[in-house]
């Protein structure tokens, strides 16, 4: 058997995967210890990237509604599909395919064959670099959006209400 393409273009594609894992691990991570300044990284690491996709996306839906959110939320939802696409494979029943000299894989809840190809891997790696920008981006904004709130509540903490009229 031998290393095609279509196998190092998939070895490829779990690595870009794992950088989408570990920016999205490093955004909650971020998002949580503003509110929490005990929450610590580690744990986000070893949890399911599913678990980590859940617990970002419902942080997001507690900012006020902006572009950078929206596109935080349109990026949740492809990550999804490119976990899904990831995982079929990745627990796919194995067997050899004698004809073609290499391994086939089959969805194990339809028992189909999965297709895998360069140009259907090239995609996704595509698509996951593309979402760790998008992690990234929305990162930042969100980020900004708490020390602005964080700034405005200091302020006006100041401020000795009992002058006021």
């Amino acid at each position: 058997m031998k290393i095609d393409e279509t196998a190092a273009a998939y070895g490829l594609f779990h690595a870009h995967f794992a950088w989408l894992a570990d920016r999205l691990a490093s955004a909650l991570f971020y998002l949580q210890q503003r509110r929490d300044p005990s929450v610590t990284f580690e744990p986000l690491t070893g949890r399911p990237f599913g678990q980590n996709l859940r617990d970002f996306e419902a942080a997001l839906k507690k900012f006020p509604d902006s572009l950078a959110v929206q596109i935080g939320l349109d990026a949740c939802t492809k990550m999804r599909e490119v976990s899904n696409w990831r995982n079929e494979r990745v627990h796919a029943r194995v067997d050899f395919d004698q004809h073609a000299m290499t391994l086939a894989l089959y969805s194990w809840r339809t028992r189909e064959r999965l297709a895998i190809s360069p140009e259907e891997i090239q995609q996704k790696i595509a698509r996951a670099s593309e979402l760790v920008f998008a992690v990234n981006s929305t990162l930042e904004h969100v980020l900004h959006q708490l020390d602005f709130d964080k700034m405005m509540a200091d302020i006006f903490s100041e401020i000795d209400t009992t002058k006021l009229d």
